[in-house]
């Protein structure tokens, strides 16, 4: 077994890796592991030059470095897997969440690591990239199995651990909490340049998923929640605070059918279509962004899961329930 004091920084993309090499060696680690980055591996070396303690590092072409005060050692590299010190092997990923993806990964690492004889230790991204969303929950387990640390999911942590013995085991999150956390980072990822979002407001429970979704990610003041009819939103407003606005489309349909001839697919699309314009509309004129499903596909039963996993989460809270019961 080694010995060894490990660091793993559960990261963005993005990280300033000046100020996580600072941390790690004020914690006294000889060895800190970054996920894949969107940095090259030559910009992290030169800003960690002259830098302790020692940092793996991968990016995204898939490359991986061992680096020793900014320059480069030898590392026996296997995909993303490298021998780093006798008797450990580290995986640096960049692994996008998937419900219940946290126990794939436990077992993957744990066949490798009884697979190799050696502790295994599995860095991974947290925060959203290019429409993924990664979970972090960076784990390190023995050549039994035996799992010694976890970081927590969805929030950046410096996990820290004297080999061979055990550090912090956060807890797991439910799936209904895992999968509202995915949404909440994927949508603040795709809103980052407007900060505040606009949504069609239909009655209907996904839209009213989608909204609370965004609330929790933004911030109700955020939120624009356009609707047909009155009844479509106030309630959910009244609950959530959201911005909620009547915009009423008939009118803009007789102007269509008026002017256009259309039946079938074409007709049953239309409302659908002008709301899409009223909302675009909007977004333009006020900076936000439209056009984006928080739930980006999510399918209907899993939608019914986890609203009723957050009206009850309110309950916890001592909260009122988000959603509208009658919605359920």
């Amino acid at each position: 077994m080694p010995r060894l004091r490990l660091a793993l920084a559960q990261t963005g993309p993005s990280p300033d890796v000046e100020t996580w090499a600072a941390r790690a060696a004020a914690q006294g680690a000889e060895l800190l592991v970054f996920p894949r980055l969107d940095l090259a591996i030559d910009a992290v070396a030169e800003r960690l030059a002259g830098r302790e303690p020692a940092v793996l590092v991968g990016d995204r072409a898939g490359s991986l470095a061992l680096l020793r005060r900014g320059g480069r050692v030898p590392c026996d590299v296997d995909g993303s897997f490298a021998a780093v010190a006798d008797g450990l092997l580290v995986h640096v990923g960049a692994e996008p969440f998937e419900v219940r993806a946290d126990d794939a990964r436990l077992d993957r690492l744990s066949r490798a690591a009884a697979e190799s004889g050696a502790v295994v230790a599995g860095v991974n991204l947290v925060g959203g990239r290019d429409g993924l969303v990664f979970d972090g929950d960076s784990l390190v387990v023995r050549p039994d199995g035996a799992l010694i640390a976890r970081a927590p999911q969805f929030v950046e942590r410096l996990l820290v651990l004297d080999l061979p013995g055990s550090g912090e085991i956060a807890p797991r999150l439910s799936d209904e909490a895992a999968a509202w956390q995915a949404l909440e980072v994927g949508l603040r990822d795709r809103a980052r340049a407007h900060g505040s979002v606009v949504l069609p407001l239909t009655g209907r429970l996904d839209s009213a998923v989608a909204a609370v979704v965004a609330c929790d990610a933004l911030g109700p003041a955020n939120v624009v929640g356009v609707a047909a009819r009155a009844g479509d939103g106030r309630e959910l407003a009244l609950r959530t605070g959201l911005d909620f606005r009547v915009e009423r489309i008939q009118p803009m349909l007789d102007s269509f059918l008026a002017n256009l001839t259309l039946g079938g697919a074409a007709l049953e699309r239309l409302p659908d279509r002008v709301r899409g314009v009223v909302m675009a509309s909007l977004a333009d004129q006020e900076g936000r962004l439209s056009g984006h499903d928080p739930l980006g596909g999510v399918p209907s039963a899993l939608v019914a899961r986890l609203a009723r996993w957050r009206n009850e989460e309110a309950g916890r809270r001592g909260e009122e329930a988000p959603i509208p019961p009658y919605l359920m």
